[in-house]
């Protein structure tokens, strides 16, 4: 019995080992740790079994350098990677692919997280779906960033080629380049899931074009006709294409080739889902259809049944079932399987009709379900989250400015003397406040520790409500804290006070502390507002029951594909009962003529509406949207509208491009084929005579960079809206084009606009308006603008659609009527400025007028005025070497628009003349600004020189007037009455008339001068009496020479005659 029960005890104890080793064997198959670059090989060739990597966790735990390896793509990931914030760099894939990156496939429940990959990705052979992190995502990838250069052909992305559905990417970030040709973007090529406060820094479809051709089109005629112009397309900062979500995204990079490519936009160039609270700040350029937040926005599409034919096929259905009734009771005599398939017939009738009945009511009733809850609680939070991180910044600005107070206040302790009160009392308020400091310190950590777990819980899906309440605690302790750091500086204040005036650096201790004590006050008012606000959500978010997300549309897809198998369903039951009856009695064949009489009228019902759409294809496009589109974006809530919706996003890039320019959107509209991407939801299987409802929203977006086109359709906002509904929407930026159709808010809008405000500069050939160059509903507008056009200009609109509406809207200009020059009482009138600006929900950048004087791009000065008045004087501009500089030439004392004004630089002039001969009398070289001017005059002159000779000549007076410079210097060239002569310059000076140096070149004498006004005069030089005397005696000398000479030789032919002679006697 012993022996049993110690044999148990030995069982159970190794029972338990085995029990308490398990999990930790199982941990330690579960974690994977990637030291080396073999160690990544090594998870690369696990990877490519989809399941290997299910419900691992990779820890990178060094950065890893991959220059020089052959390194294969990640091909599956399922698990979750860990970064580490480490780096692994080096990526390069050049061989031929799709689908590369780091991974190729990060799968549906997998995580990727803090790891930054560098390197470059250009295959070269299949080249879709490429990015340096992942070709394809359709897991979490959070707080990643990607750096280098990827180019490709589609869906190429600095991060993620395409972002699948359910995909989500948060808080990531692109720097480089990326080149593709339809769906690039810096972020991810296409997306469609989720993308949450990612950036791009890079440039897009900048560089590398491979045909490179001419851009210097004249028409939009002669564009499309080129066939060298490469088709990019959907080209973004952040997204190329995206039928998803992008909410408080960022863009500072360059987007798109000049005059090249359509939908380009600065987020994203094409878009269907949902773009929230995004910022572009880099300049975006394409051909056609180019926006500073989106290119094309395309309508959320609704495919629904037409109510008219499901009516006619309910009655036709009804005259069915009543032949299937009375059929069913002549049945009665014949055999049992007659019976038994009519009394099938039968019920396939009835189930077809109760199935249409149900859609019908079901189309009536169907709306979209809880989702409006889910973006008003994001947008809440979201609001009140982006007002704490301003807060933050604030307070984290003042606790720096703190620092340096401290720093200086530790100055002052070590300049004291002596242990008096006083001294004793500041060193008291001195650790108080570095008490203080630490406190805010603390607290301002566990307060964006706590938003950040806000945000987690938003993001993950989980109930953000403990995170608020632990975010609301931290900030009442953050506010706790600020008032303490308050208490502390009013007692130091007191500290300083009670000090002796002469300690040194005292003055600035009290400067300081003011600063501090402003900034602290400032934030903590801002800080109790955020607080109030969380609080206000909290309690509403806590009575609300929990958000459940319903698939939208789901029940009547179910319900049109009920109808159409109960249909497939009917006709089967109907031939096999013809068959079936073809020998029966002949009441039953009478009643058979009669079901297939009625089927005939049914499938030629079918058949009609089905070749209705047939025949539409032969129409216009504007035809068969006219036929089978209806835009119910005017009547939609904007709370309820979630897909084709921009909302919230402010554009402060240029854009460039020919046709559909829009600070905001390219165009709003649909693809001329209706659904060429099937991103059209379908309510029901089958089309039959169906229609679209299109709905799209642009609702409080913000322009202020400029709008320059060559052709048509240039807007503040949009450039063309063929569709849609803009609202709340403000425009600052310049709009120009050298087409028509130009507008403050839309170059062109066949929708509504309402309650949005222009404040700009238009410029335009057509159809140039303040609001709208040419629109349909314009109502509650305001308009102060400056209009440049030809034909139909107005401040509100150049002209409004035969069918359109204006109503309330109100504009301030001096000159100008409302529509087409002409101003419409209760419609569009004008109205004076303080009219305009008056009431609470006018913008603030709408009221306020100013002048922005910029330098080689830089803020100078931005100077306020009073709409109709001027301002004192123009800022000093800033001095650039070799140019001079002035302000645009404007009535600075009569001002009715805010403007930006650029300094204009002017090379310095390195000649002026006043004469326009071929060789001018006068000409000066030296440096000169642009406004530099010479002049000169002539009079006869006479004086005696220092040794009492009297002279006369042309004086020559020359004046050289330059008002932007203080000091001049400069070469006179005279040209000289006859060449080859030589002269004498003679200058005037205060003491006389005086002889100076010169030179000859040519035809001209040059001397320097550094007077604004130089008189001379030059004279030919004439010889002195003294030189023609020693003239004389020089050549009297020559010919006494010459006689000389000549008598020497003639007495040695002389000598020579003779002593012939005396020869000649001697023989």
């Amino acid at each position: 019995m012993k022996r049993i029960q110690k044999w148990s005890a030995l069982l159970m104890a190794v029972t338990l080992l085995f029990t308490l080793a398990a999990p930790a064997a199982l941990a330690a198959e579960s974690t994977v740790t990637i030291k080396t670059a073999e160690d990544l090989a090594e998870l690369s060739r696990n990877c490519t079994l989809d399941t290997w990597s299910q419900e691992k966790t990779v820890i990178l735990e060094n950065d890893l350098d991959l220059h020089g390896i052959d390194f294969t793509p990640i091909p599956t990931f399922s698990g979750t990677f860990q970064g580490n914030g480490h780096t692994i760099s080096g990526l390069t894939l050049t061989g031929s692919g799709n689908v590369r990156g780091l991974f190729r496939y990060i799968q549906n429940g997998a995580t990727v997280q803090d790891l930054t990959v560098t390197g470059t990705i250009h295959p070269n052979g299949h080249q879709d779906d490429l990015g340096l992190l992942a070709g394809s995502n359709a897991g979490r990838i959070l707080n990643c960033i990607a750096s280098g250069t990827v180019m490709g052909d589609n869906r190429i992305g600095g991060l993620v080629g395409i972002n699948e559905t359910g995909g989500e990417l948060v808080g990531c970030a692109f720097s480089g380049s990326v080149t593709g040709k339809h769906s690039a973007a810096g972020v991810v090529g296409e997306n469609r899931g989720t993308l949450t406060r990612c950036s791009n820094s890079g440039s897009i479809n900048t560089q590398d074009l491979e045909d490179d051709p001419k851009t210097d089109y004249t028409n939009l005629a002669q564009l499309n006709s080129m066939e060298n112009v490469p088709a990019y397309t959907d080209v973004g900062g952040v997204a190329g294409y995206s039928k998803g979500t992008i909410q408080s995204c960022s863009n500072s990079g360059s987007v798109g080739y000049d005059q090249i490519g359509y939908n380009i936009g600065g987020i994203a160039g094409r878009s269907i889902g949902w773009l929230d609270g995004c910022v572009n700040t880099g300049t975006v350029s394409g051909r056609k259809d180019v926006g500073g937040i989106v290119g094309q926005l395309e309508p959320e599409v609704l495919q629904t049944f037409s109510e008219d034919f499901l009516d006619k096929l309910l009655a036709q259905l009804d005259t069915l079932q009543d032949i299937m009734d009375r059929t069913a009771n002549h049945a009665d005599s014949i055999s049992d399987s007659v019976h038994t398939q009519m009394d099938d017939l039968t019920g396939k009738v009835r189930d077809t009709k109760d199935i249409a009945k149900e859609l019908t009511d079901a189309m009536t009733d169907w709306a979209n379900g809880n989702i409006d809850e889910i973006n008003e609680l994001s947008a809440r939070i979201s609001q009140a989250l982006d007002d704490l991180a301003d807060i933050l910044d604030d307070t984290g600005s003042a606790l720096d400015a703190l620092d340096a107070l401290l720093d200086t206040l530790e100055k002052v302790r070590k300049d004291l003397t002596g242990g008096n009160d006083a001294a004793e009392d500041f060193q008291k308020a001195l650790t108080n406040l570095r008490d203080a400091r630490d406190a805010a310190r603390e607290t301002h950590k566990a307060v964006t520790s706590a938003a950040k777990d806000v945000l987690d819980a938003i993001i993950s899906g989980k109930d953000p409500q403990e995170a608020l309440d632990h975010l609301k605690d931290v900030l009442g302790n953050y506010s706790t804290a600020l008032r303490l750091a308050g208490t502390a500086l009013e007692q130091m204040r007191q500290a300083l006070n009670a000090l002796p005036a002469d300690i040194s650096r005292l003055k600035k201790a009290l400067e300081d502390l003011g600063d501090v004590e402003n900034a602290a006050h400032k934030a903590l008012n801002r800080l109790d507002q955020v607080v109030r606000s969380l609080e206000e959500l909290t309690r509403k978010q806590a009575d609300k029951p929990e958000i459940k997300i319903d698939p939208i549309g789901s029940d009547l897809t179910e319900k049109g594909n009920q109808l159409q198998n109960a249909m497939d369903a009917l006709l089967d039951s109907g031939e096999a009962l013809n068959q079936l009856l073809s020998d029966s009695a002949d009441t039953l064949i009478a009643d058979l003529k009669a079901i297939n009489s009625q089927f005939r009228s049914i499938t030629n019902l079918i058949r009609s509406e089905k070749s209705d759409w047939n025949q539409d294809q032969s129409k216009s496009k504007e035809d068969q949207i006219r036929d089978h589109f209806q835009d119910l974006s005017d009547s939609c809530a904007p709370a309820k509208q979630h897909d084709g919706r921009i909302s919230a996003s402010e554009n402060k890039g240029e854009i460039t491009g020919s046709t559909n320019l829009g600070g905001i959107v390219g165009s709003v509209g649909i693809e001329i084929d209706f659904d060429p991407d099937g991103d059209v939801t379908k309510v029901g299987d089958y089309s039959l005579n169906f229609h679209y409802q299109t709905r799209a929203l642009l609702t409080d977006c913000t322009n202020s960079g400029a709008v320059t086109g060559r052709n048509d359709y240039a807007g503040g906002i949009v450039g063309q809206a063929y569709i849609g509904q803009i609202t709340g929407c403000q425009s600052y930026g310049a709009v120009s084009t050298d087409g028509s159709y130009v507008g403050g808010i839309a170059g062109r809008s066949d929708s509504s606009i309402r309650l949005s405000w222009a404040k700009c500069t238009l410029s335009g050939e057509d159809y140039v308006g303040g609001i709208a160059g040419y629109g349909k509903t314009l109502s509650d507008c305001r308009s102060l603008v400056t209009v440049d056009g030809g034909a139909y200009t107005g401040a509100i609109a150049g002209d409004v659609d035969e069918d359109g509406s204006v109503t309330g809207c109100l504009f301030t200009h001096e000159t100008l009527g409302a529509i087409d020059g002409i101003s419409y009482a209760g419609k569009a009138e004008p109205a004076a400025f303080d009219v305009l600006c008056a009431g609470d929900t006018v913008p603030k950048t709408f009221s306020q007028m100013e002048l922005t004087f910029r330098a080689d791009g830089k803020v100078v000065a931005v100077v306020p005025f009073q709409y109709g008045r001027g301002i004192d004087s123009l800022p000093e501009i800033p001095a650039k070497k070799g140019f001079s500089a002035v302000w645009p030439d404007l009535d600075y004392t009569h001002l009715t628009a805010s403007q930006t004004l650029d300094a204009v630089y002017t090379p310095y002039t390195s000649s002026l003349t006043d004469d326009t001969q071929t060789l001018p009398q006068i000409l000066v070289d030296g440096s000169f600004s642009s406004r530099a001017t010479v002049s000169h005059t002539s009079e006869p002159v006479s004086w005696t020189d220092a040794k009492g000779t009297a002279r006369t000549g042309t004086a020559v007076t020359v004046t050289v007037d330059d008002p932007d410079m203080t000091a001049i210097s400069y070469t006179v060239h005279y040209r000289l009455p006859e060449d080859g002569k030589r002269y004498d310059l003679w200058v005037k000076t205060e003491s006389g008339w005086e002889k100076q140096d010169s030179t000859v070149d040519g035809s001209y004498l040059l001397f320097t001068s550094d007077r604004e006004t130089v008189t001379f005069c030059v004279q030919e030089r004439t010889a002195s009496p003294l030189l023609w005397v020693l003239l004389a005696v020089l050549i009297l000398l020559a010919l006494m020479l010459v006689v000389i000479r000549i008598r020497k030789k003639r007495g040695r032919q002389t000598i020579r005659s003779r002593l012939r002679k005396a020869r000649q006697k001697k023989s």
